[in-house]
């Protein structure tokens, strides 16, 4: 009889565990089609019970926290990242993402120290050494954002916007020779990038192209930039 109890008992305790594991999939798989549908608050409520029944589950953590960035919610987002690094000290996607959020706030000396973790921890990851180049540039540090993006276009020679934000930084530094060199080849790669052809304009004329750069800017105007309306009723009318 006791042992048909322990059994018994037993059996309880591992279908309690079978189902906790379950159950936290089903609440994730529920909170992501929420999520798809734009019903955050309900998906929040089930990525929370997901890791009620898992909190060891480090993806769980960056589901929550996607989800978080979403709603505009960065400083939540930020704390979920945490939380996932803290179970995973080398998860570089975390800290790439907790950079990202950083950037968001305008903590731009954390988000350059989260993107120097990912690359270390993942030294090809071009995005990584992009974003810590924005946030250098944000801290006007124009020569470190560029040697960032040059880094970046060394693992990926087809990175558009790092070649439009290694013109833009040296457009800030009076470069625009070399700006606009910058900006041809992120046209060139995605000819569709209306703010290279505005700043490429923009660079023209200050250089006295005006007949060209007021070509560029209606090009970006076509493609639905409107904010170089000013600079056409000023340069090119």
């Amino acid at each position: 009889m006791k042992n048909a109890k322990l059994l018994t008992l037993l059996l309880i305790l591992f279908s309690c565990f079978a189902t906790n594991g379950q159950t936290s999939q089903e609440y994730l798989l529920r909170a992501n089609l929420k999520q798809e549908q734009g019903n955050f608050d309900g998906a929040l409520a089930d990525f929370n019970s997901a890791i009620q029944l898992n909190p060891n589950d480090k993806y769980l953590y960056i589901y929550r926290a996607n989800l978080k960035t979403q709603q505009g919610n960065f400083n939540g987002a930020i704390d979920d990242y945490t939380l996932a690094i803290e179970l995973d000290t080398r998860y570089a996607i975390a800290y790439y993402y907790r950079g990202n959020a950083r950037m968001q706030i305008e903590k731009y000396q954390e988000a350059i120290e989260d993107f120097s973790t990912v690359v270390r921890i993942i030294p090809q990851f071009s995005m990584a050494f992009n974003n810590r180049g924005l946030s250098k540039i944000k801290l006007q540090d124009y020569r470190g954002g560029i040697l960032d993006f040059n880094k970046a276009l060394v693992i990926d020679p087809k990175f558009a916007m790092a070649f439009f934000n290694r013109g833009s930084a040296k457009a800030e530094l009076q470069d625009h020779l070399g700006a606009i060199a910058d900006f041809n080849s992120a046209i060139t790669i995605d000819p569709k990038l209306d703010v290279a052809y505005h700043l490429r304009g923009f660079s023209k004329i200050l250089l006295g192209l005006r007949s060209s750069g007021c070509i560029d800017l209606k090009i970006a105007k076509e493609l639905g930039r409107e904010e170089v309306d000013f600079l056409i009723k000023e340069f090119c009318q």
